[in-house]
């Protein structure tokens, strides 16, 4: 976890080896197979994709390169929906009532 954070902050060349699931991603497989099918399609292509949670959704880590993003798309196919979500910078606020 503390290299997706350096490459998150930092690297962008390193998402790719700090989203590598080395626990759960075989155990998956067999529940969730067109999930894990797309996410290994992803990775092959090199880019930073993981299993979201206990899943089926998919979380991909874009560069923001227009090739990545058109590949991810096209990965997705009909099965998938490819939704852009944006970034919190700043963290939870909270304010007195």
């Amino acid at each position: 976890s503390a290299l997706l954070v350096h490459a998150l902050q930092s690297r962008p060349d390193l998402l790719l080896a700090a989203t590598e699931d080395r626990l759960h991603q075989s155990y998956r497989r067999e529940v969730m197979v067109k999930t894990v099918d797309l996410v290994t399609k992803l990775r092959s292509a090199g880019v930073a994709a993981v299993v979201s949670g206990a899943g089926p959704s998919i979380v991909v880590f874009d560069t923001g390169d227009k090739n990545e993003r058109e590949e991810i798309i096209r990965a997705a196919g009909t099965h998938f929906v490819a939704r852009e979500l944006e970034v919190a910078r700043s963290g939870v606020e909270s304010s007195a009532i």
